[in-house]
């Protein structure tokens, strides 16, 4: 969704606002149930952040690759594999294909090639471990399904 972090964004300030003020007024009319809604709500709001924090330093979708030698050999995931050789030849396996060809890098964007197949795949990382997306969100970050995809083994 375009703008989708700000909407959330959005959401959250108005939900702290909204905790803020309920505690303020249950302070101050001497009403339990809304300090502690009010407490309640800015801890939630609070807990959330911090959580969207923690994970987006965790995330780097932009990593630095200095050698393919990083990122040569087999990688893994629940439904493929995936063998870049350092003679920038793959073998690609998962449940719908299996594909020979070659490869190329620029950046963290992955390009494999072979006879009736093309697809870009994209290198990023999680808690300091390079991860290979195979079906990359197009552009935009925000379109990320949330999995890891390939994991180097």
């Amino acid at each position: 969704m375009p703008f989708g972090f700000l909407f959330a964004a959005f959401f959250l300030l108005a939900g702290l606002g909204f905790g803020v003020v309920s505690f303020v007024w249950g302070c101050r009319r001497h009403s339990r149930g809304a300090k502690w809604a009010g407490a309640g709500i800015v801890a939630l709001v609070c807990a959330l952040v911090a959580v969207e924090v923690a994970f987006e330093n965790d995330l780097e979708w932009n990593p630095q690759i200095l050698a393919d030698a990083e990122i040569c050999g087999a990688w893994a995931g629940p439904k493929a594999t995936l063998t870049l050789a350092t003679n920038r030849t793959f073998n690609y396996q998962s449940s719908a294909r299996t594909v020979s060809g070659t490869w190329t890098r620029d950046d963290w964007n992955l390009y494999l090639r072979a006879t009736n197949y093309t697809t870009t795949m994209r290198f990023m990382q999680y808690r300091g471990q390079f991860h290979l997306l195979t079906d990359p969100p197009p552009g935009d970050p925000d379109l990320w399904n949330g999995g890891l995809g390939l994991t180097q083994k």
